[in-house]
C-alpha cells in the first residue's frame, strides 16, 4: 500500500503545534484532577474508617466486671407506697 504525504504550508504546521500543545495541557490537566480525586476519596475512606474503629474499638474491650459489686448507691427519697410515690405513677 502507498502512503501519500501531502504539503503542509507553514500556518497549518503551527496551528497544528499549537493545537497539540493545548491538546497536551488540558490531558495533563485532566490526568492530575483525576489523580489528586483518587487520592482524596483513599483518604476519606481511611478517615472514615479510622472514626469507625475510634468509636467501635472499645466496644471490644473487656469489660470492668470486678466493680460491680462495689458500686455504691444512695438511697431513694421516696420508698414503695408513699403518698409521694403515688404522686409519681403513671396513670
Amino acid at each position: 500500500m502507498h502512503v501519500v504525504q501531502t504539503a503542509r504550508r507553514d500556518s497549518d504546521t503551527g496551528r497544528s503545534d499549537q493545537c497539540r500543545r493545548w491538546r497536551r495541557r488540558k490531558d495533563r490537566l485532566a490526568r492530575d484532577t483525576i489523580a489528586l480525586g483518587g487520592v482524596a476519596v483513599i483518604l476519606a475512606v481511611v478517615l472514615i474508617l479510622f472514626c469507625l474503629l475510634w468509636v467501635v474499638f472499645p466496644r471490644f474491650l473487656p469489660t470492668d466486671g470486678a466493680r460491680q459489686g462495689k458500686i455504691r448507691t444512695r438511697p431513694t427519697r421516696f420508698t414503695k407506697g408513699t403518698e409521694s410515690c403515688s404522686a409519681l405513677r403513671l396513670r
